[in-house]
């Protein structure tokens, strides 16, 4: 317990410390700054950003520090794996990288992962009746999934604050199920994560004073994705609480505001014949800010459904896999359409 407090200060503090001197340096050239240059913009001056490289720095520091590589071999290739991604994120907020080439990065830190460490779905665990799976369709599987939720957790850095408050309640989550499943290195992981957004969210809350750009968005996402393979794949039983088999929906739970919040959005922009990667005001947070909610508000309400679900999967354990996410879909698509409803309404 002691390691666990210790990474969580030290990616605090050293997010923190950081922070004021990413701020400092980036200010200094203009070509760095986040200027406000559409109206999907929710700032009205230009904002520094790469507060993803400080974010980065308290969980380096905190897996170098505090978890033993030596007896946790299967972090090595993580670790390597997350060097990967956090370059692409650099390279993406200095240049712009096209998605293409944002994905072969993907793709290939997902590759040094599921090779090396042998992370993977190897089950679907009664999802559509469907349980073990065939070698390269676990891959695939695997690979698909770990994409959509770096990607999925990109798309909700839309508002100051929103994605460090929903990323401080995800990795929160997923420690306390590493937590109950004993699986201290992937504990020291997530809640030094969490530490180090609470760091950043005090830089980050309205008005903005950084964001944490795809450095942090895609390091962030990538390390969500692996706990959610992780979960999927662990059998939690703790006292009354048995989710043997039905990791997949604490899981979707937990990343319920991306992933739903990403199928939504690619669903509505290809019903009207676009592009699902083309840009649009159709995100919750968009929805929630036409209504006249401020950032630290939208933030709140955000963050509260996305317990409320977490808490849902606690209440309908008993019932199979297949009606947890059956009701967790209904409810979902029932809570996104209240603000679209009440923007009607109100002309």
């Amino acid at each position: 317990m002691l390691d666990i407090i210790l990474s969580i200060s030290t990616a605090f503090l050293i997010t923190f410390l950081t922070i004021p001197i990413v701020i400092s340096v980036v200010k200094k050239n203009e070509k760095l700054l986040d200027k406000p240059n559409s109206d999907r913009a929710s700032h009205k001056i230009s904002v520094p950003t790469f507060g993803g490289i400080a974010i980065f720095c308290g969980i380096l520091f905190s897996i170098i520090f505090w978890i033993n590589l030596a007896k946790y071999t299967a972090l090595q290739p993580l670790l390597s794996a997350l060097l990967i991604v956090f370059f692409i994120g650099v390279v993406d907020d200095l240049i712009s990288l096209s998605p293409f080439k944002k994905l072969v990065g993907q793709l290939l830190a997902i590759t040094v992962v599921v090779y090396f460490s042998d992370l993977r779905i190897t089950s679907m665990y009664g999802i559509l009746t469907i349980h073990e799976l065939p070698y390269w369709v676990s891959l695939l599987l695997t690979a698909f999934t770990m994409v959509v939720i770096t990607n999925a957790y990109n798309l909700i850095d839309g508002l100051d604050g929103l994605a460090a408050s929903v990323g401080i309640v995800m990795t929160f989550s997923f420690g306390l199920l590493f937590l109950i499943s004993n699986e201290l290195e992937y504990v020291v992981l997530s809640w030094s994560l969490t530490g180090a957004l609470l760091a950043f969210l005090r830089f980050n809350f309205h008005p903005a004073k950084i964001f944490m750009g795809d450095t942090g968005s895609l390091v962030i996402g990538f390390l969500l994705s692996v706990f959610a393979v992780s979960i999927v794949e662990s059998n939690i039983k703790y006292e009354l609480f048995d989710f043997e088999a039905k990791g997949s929906a604490l899981a979707i739970a937990i990343l319920i505001v991306p992933l739903f919040d990403a199928l939504r959005v690619f669903v509505i922009r290809v019903s009207k014949g676009g592009s699902p990667l083309s840009p649009d005001r159709n995100h919750i947070h968009h929805n929630l800010s036409d209504l006249g909610f401020g950032h630290k508000r939208i933030s709140l309400y955000i963050c509260l459904a996305n317990l409320f679900f977490i808490g849902l999967v606690l209440v309908l354990r008993d019932l199979g896999v297949n009606y947890i996410l059956l009701i967790i879909l209904l409810l979902a698509i029932v809570l996104s359409m209240i603000p679209i409803w009440l923007k009607k309404r109100r002309g």
